[in-house]
């Protein structure tokens, strides 16, 4: 993308044949934009950026969920329906196993977090003591 041997019409073609969707014309001419603009290198970030406001939209909002142990569809969809009570919202749970929390869970919606770990409580713990 930032060979300076391609000019952006170039580039801006190459992007749209391999997005499968040449035809559409806005997208095109948004992408043609970035190019023009040198711009392209921050495409991921607007991506992510319109799939949060997508999900804001839809009252919907993603939970990064991280557990000592891998969750099955029963656990989390259990979890998802506390949370979503606890959040006052609709989420869309991303769960990553992390072993570091030797138990429990921590969740964060936005900017806010949930510690529901064993290390978590023991840091707590910890803090508690030396006060």
């Amino acid at each position: 993308l930032d060979n300076p041997k391609f000019s952006a019409t170039q580039v801006s073609e190459l992007l749209m044949s391999l997005s499968g969707d040449s035809g559409n014309a806005e997208l095109a001419s948004f992408v043609g934009i970035l190019a023009a603009n040198e711009r392209l290198n921050v495409l991921a970030e607007i991506n992510e950026i319109f799939a949060q406001l997508r999900s804001a939209d839809a009252g919907v909002q993603e939970a990064i969920v991280k557990s000592a142990f891998a969750l099955d569809a029963a656990q989390l969809q259990a979890l998802t329906s506390q949370l979503e009570a606890h959040f006052g919202s609709r989420l869309a749970p991303h769960v990553e196993v992390d072993p570091a929390l030797i138990g429990g869970i921590t969740v964060t919606v936005g900017d806010q977090m949930l510690d529901a770990s064993v290390r978590g409580k023991l840091e707590a713990m910890a803090a508690a003591l030396k006060n």
